[in-house]
């Protein structure tokens, strides 16, 4: 198996794509020509087994917007959707976890030591990075952020929906969510907002 490509084997790669490359339009002729902007925003794992291209079968770059991050957590994304809804104006979210996420293989707890060994008392005890404990919990918990947050417009914060992908099968099951105490969800929020 060979090793992954480097940042320079990433460059020439670019390089050599450049004969045949087909220009974008700039945003300004995009819109003049009345080209649709996406109105799904898919947010998943950056995990490489979890390619929603594949898994939701996207045809066309405009099909959805996705953003990834590790175990596709909303937290730190709460600001990209809202710019996103403010320029485009997005209709639904998805939210898709993924089975044997690599986030479900450590604990905070693991990586705080980690980096309190490497910068020590730089992150404190409250520090999260993203562990997963119970999947489902975890989608109802980011869609319950989505739902009660108050940047997010209420018209989305109603379609947002979420989701778990299945690695092994390449099934996308619905996770049933329900609204939690608001007190609790509102907490939840401002400790997300006061992480980015």
């Amino acid at each position: 198996m060979s090793s992954p490509p480097d940042i320079k084997a990433l460059l020439d790669r670019n390089k050599s794509q450049i004969q045949t490359f087909s220009s974008k339009p700039l945003l300004s002729e995009a819109k003049a020509a009345g080209t649709i902007p996406p109105s799904v925003i898919v947010i998943t794992c950056c995990d490489i087994r979890v390619d929603p291209v594949e898994f939701l079968h996207l045809k066309a770059a405009s099909d959805a917007v996705i953003l990834r991050n590790v175990g596709g957590r909303v937290g730190p994304l709460v600001n990209d959707i809202v710019a996103l809804d403010v320029f485009i104006g997005m209709k639904e979210i998805m939210v898709v976890h993924h089975t044997d996420c690599g986030t479900t293989h450590y604990s905070d707890q693991m990586i705080r030591e980690v980096v309190n060994a490497r910068v020590p008392g730089s992150v404190g005890q409250d520090g999260t990075f993203g562990a997963i404990e119970d999947l489902e919990q975890s989608v109802r918990d980011d869609v319950d952020i989505l739902k009660h947050s108050p940047l997010v417009r209420t018209e989305l914060a109603e379609h947002t929906h979420g989701f778990i992908f299945d690695i092994e099968s390449g099934l996308v099951k619905a996770v049933q969510t329900y609204s939690q105490d608001p007190a609790l969800v509102q907490i939840r929020v401002l400790i997300e907002d006061m992480k980015r």
